[in-house]
């Protein structure tokens, strides 16, 4: 049987919901967390990108908790303002990492439904959710087929109640959401150059909150959220990731055992969010680990600063992470 290529399987969780072809162009990112919201988006010129709309707006507090929408009206109101302010009529939009579950499993190399059918079938085995409660999404990891004509798929998966929220205030802000992806690939998609192999570290970091992300050839495997309190009492933030991160290494080197090749080890972190000092951060963990940290570049899949210069300084930039991936997936990036 003909197999399809992994480009064929780069499907949104909006993919459930088709929205009508003419909707299939330039669309701008819309990147929640529990704080602000954070627009982008890219204009094409010449078959090349320019930075075009963008914006960042702190939310009225409770609105967005723990990734669960706490007030649909109140955040509508808000969404309309901001439509209003930036002229948005068509986005794709994040979806909370701590509400979801990523896990990675083996199934034949066969047809997208096949596919789709072998997840559903090891469902329950990794969410403790029934099929009828969760939307979910996959993706190949490439290179991944083995000589039992098998393939590795990393699986994300999120209730449907939480999604449903998401497009319940969107719509009632009149905004169309033509596509939703979990933070963490919309991450990846920004900082980790397109086609490029190798495992990197993600570490998001948010005021109340850090993501912990491993990417393994361009795919999001793994996801942890780490609350702040999480931290031991008198426990600089720098240390506390630190650990965390050694934890991370160490789960993942053990999850692939004694015969982990070279090129599955961990190759860099990279740090992008919401931290006052990125390059104090960034020397502290280059230090203490066995790889080096980097404070990610968000614009690696759009342009390069000999073509252009954004506006948003690079500094800030590294807050709008999720906010890149998704206007990037607008154009096939």
């Amino acid at each position: 049987m003909m197999t399809a290529s992994v480009s064929s399987y780069k499907k949104s969780f909006f993919d459930y919901f088709p929205a009508p072809r003419f909707l299939k162009m330039s669309t701008v990112g819309l990147a929640f967390s529990d704080d602000a919201i954070r627009i982008i988006e890219f204009k094409g010129v010449n078959g090349s990108l320019s930075l075009g709309r963008f914006g960042e707006m702190a939310l009225p507090i409770g609105s967005i908790k723990d990734g669960y929408i706490a007030e649909i009206p109140s955040l509508s109101r808000f969404l309309s303002e901001i439509k209003s302010r930036k002229n948005l009529s068509f986005v794709r939009a994040s979806l909370p990492e701590e509400k979801g579950y990523v896990f990675t499993i083996r199934v034949p190399d066969l047809s997208y439904k096949e596919i789709r059918s072998s997840i559903e079938y090891k469902m329950e085995e990794n969410v403790p959710l029934s099929l009828s409660e969760i939307i979910f999404d996959f993706n190949i990891i490439p290179d991944s087929r083995d000589e039992n004509g098998t393939i590795e798929v990393a699986v994300s998966v999120l209730p449907e109640k939480v999604v449903t929220t998401y497009v319940d205030a969107l719509h009632s802000a009149d905004i169309e959401p033509v596509a939703f992806e979990i933070e963490s690939q919309a991450i990846a998609r920004a900082v980790v150059k397109k086609d490029e192999k190798g495992v990197y570290a993600i570490a998001n970091i948010s005021k109340h909150k850090v993501g912990l992300y491993i990417v393994n050839n361009g795919v999001v495997v793994f996801t942890s959220t780490l609350s702040m309190l999480d931290r031991e009492k008198g426990q600089s933030f720098e240390a506390f990731m630190l650990e965390e991160m050694e934890k991370l290494f160490i789960f993942w080197t053990t999850r692939k055992g004694d015969n982990i090749k070279q090129s599955e080890h961990i190759a860099h972190v990279k740090l992008v969010g919401d931290h006052p000092d990125m390059e104090r951060l960034k020397v502290f963990l280059s230090a203490g680990l066995v790889v080096p940290a980097e404070i990610g570049n968000v614009w690696t899949n759009a342009f390069s600063f000999e073509r252009h210069i954004p506006e948003i300084s690079k500094r800030d930039s590294v807050r709008f992470a999720a906010a890149v991936g998704l206007a990037l997936s607008s154009h096939n990036l």
